[in-house]
């Protein structure tokens, strides 16, 4: 019953945002009431000289009351009303309790004094059951009813109990008494009522101000929850293409034939590729670990003056290194680093894309060597393996115009072999083309490194002398003649022995390498017509 009670007053309280205050204030109006009617009711019983025997109980419980309203006010106070209800109502039954058990052994005029505190009780208990129905919000009519039956009750059962009807009927001061409580109770029930009236109005309209604000914010949340839900679903649409396209995106890193990685601005390789696992065996002595500790130290400080460059100038930069792999087998790579740019636009690392070149290296080294052969080819002979006629006439201009340019000697020697036919009639093609390659080395190992000489066609040959005079030209043109006459060319049957014819000219006033050219033959052609074996000097 008591926790009934408790939660019959604490309920509104819980559901209703406006009446709490004016709860609060009707059960305080209650307790202030009765400590009001404890401290008059202690007063009489103090007053009243011809009980003796009965003061001290009667003390005794106004005392107990006393304590209890002012503990009651206390716990209102500090907005402890749940203890406060609790309190009272347990102070309350606590004293009917005593009266009920111990009223018997107390003395009829001990006991008729007694009703004083009695009826303190019943006040106190119907002003307590009072704002209960006004809580609760209950009809006037009802109000009252309900408040004095339970005042008429209680005094139905003290006077059948202690007294009969007769001499309820001849105590016309007792029931004038008692009419007046119930009177005074209507009274107070109408005040409480009409409180209680206008603060339902109050909290009528402020409900139904609550309401409207309670729909628009229904429908403002409902709005928001939609709008927040829709965000949801869109940033969850997006981490999934973040992912997707993540996971794309090293799909397209791992799968790429070059080696990708990230550097930040420590130094750190970051993220590296797939294509990293064939120098190193695996990601992880790669993946958050410097550079430096990737890459030999003599790359280190070229490196790191790349990557700084980078980084500060926001620029790309390449670079092609060598790198030993085995004792014998080289790594040819050529490489960028790109500045790499976060969110907010900085430039937060290094991308480096680096490519194995080994291949290409090898293919440019080949082509090189061919291109180097087929030029060699172009301007050599094939068969002496000496300067080719292009080439010895090319060489023949260059140094005419060099010498003509710094006013320099130049002489040219036109070398032709005797009955050169006749030894390939004789002895055959094969001897004859031996004659000619031995001719060309014995020419060679005689002229200096600055001289030139190729074939100018068939057993004809041409040496350029540049920085040269008449006399010295013709002293070397000499020499080559004398050590080609004792040559001896080896065959199975019989030795073979030579001869061969030179015409020397020197540079005058020539203005074309080709007047120069024409003189050393026209001296060649007079030695040839002279006897052969000789050598014969320009006059012109």
């Amino acid at each position: 019953m008591l926790q009934r009670i408790k939660e019959s007053i604490l309920e509104p309280y819980q559901s209703d945002f406006f009446f709490v205050k004016k709860k609060a204030e009707y059960f305080l109006l209650v307790i202030s009431m009765m400590f009001l009617l404890m401290i008059i009711a202690f007063f009489v019983h103090v007053f009243i000289p011809d009980i003796q025997n009965g003061r001290h109980i009667l003390q005794f419980g106004d005392i107990i009351l006393l304590l209890i309203s002012i503990k009651c006010l206390l716990l209102l106070k500090n907005g402890k009303l749940e203890k406060a209800i609790n309190l009272y109502l347990g102070g309350i039954i606590a004293l009917l309790f005593i009266h009920n058990i111990f009223g018997d052994y107390i003395s009829n005029k001990v006991l008729s004094h007694f009703r004083v505190l009695e009826t303190a009780i019943i006040i106190c208990s119907q002003f307590f059951i009072m704002s209960l129905i006004a809580i609760k919000r209950y009809q006037l009519f009802y109000m009252i009813f309900l408040s004095n039956i339970t005042v008429l009750a209680h005094i139905a059962v003290i006077y059948f109990k202690y007294y009969s009807l007769d001499n309820l009927s001849n105590n016309i001061s007792d029931f004038m008494f008692y009419f007046f409580i119930v009177l005074a109770n209507s009274i107070i029930c109408y005040i409480i009522y009409g409180l209680n009236s206008k603060a339902i109005k109050t909290v009528g309209e402020n409900n139904e101000i609550l309401k409207s604000y309670n729909t628009k914010l229904k429908k403002e949340v409902n709005q928001r929850t939609l709008e927040l839900s829709q965000t949801i679903e869109k940033l969850e649409g997006i981490r999934m293409d973040l992912i997707e396209s993540k996971s794309f995106l090293r799909i397209i890193i791992d799968t790429a034939p070059i080696f990708i990685a990230y550097i930040d601005k420590n130094y750190i390789c970051k993220i590296a590729n797939n294509k990293h696992v064939e120098l190193f065996g695996s990601l992880d002595k790669i993946e958050n670990h410097s550079i430096f500790e990737i890459l030999p130290k003599d790359m280190h400080k070229k490196h790191l003056k790349l990557l700084d460059k980078t980084i500060k100038e926001g620029e790309t930069n390449s670079f092609n290194d060598k790198i030993l792999l085995k004792k014998d087998r080289y790594m040819y790579v050529y490489g960028i680093y790109t500045p790499f740019y976060n969110i907010n636009k900085k430039k937060d690392g290094v991308v480096a894309i680096v490519l194995d070149v080994t291949e290409q290296k090898s293919i440019e080294k080949e082509m090189r060597d061919l291109n180097k052969e087929l030029s060699k080819i172009s301007i050599t002979d094939p068969l002496t393996k000496v300067n080719n006629r292009r080439r010895i006439i090319e060489i023949a201009r260059n140094e005419f115009n060099e010498s003509k340019k710094n006013n320099q000697d130049l002489s040219l020697c036109m070398i032709d072999i005797d009955h050169f036919k006749r030894v390939n009639d004789t002895y055959g093609h094969a001897i004859g083309d031996l004659v000619l390659k031995k001719l060309a080395n014995e020419c060679k190992n005689i002229i200096r490194k600055v001289d030139s000489f190729g074939r100018f066609g068939g057993e004809e040959f041409i040496i350029i002398l540049p920085e040269t005079d008449s006399d010295s030209a013709f002293n070397i043109a000499e020499r080559i003649r004398n050590k080609i006459s004792n040559m001896e060319i080896n065959n199975e049957e019989e030795k073979i022995f030579i001869t061969i014819s030179i015409g020397v000219s020197t540079l005058k006033d020539e203005t074309k390498i080709n007047d120069l050219i024409n003189k050393a033959d026209k001296a060649l052609y007079d030695a040839k017509n002279n006897g052969r074996n000789q050598v014969k000097r320009s006059n012109i």
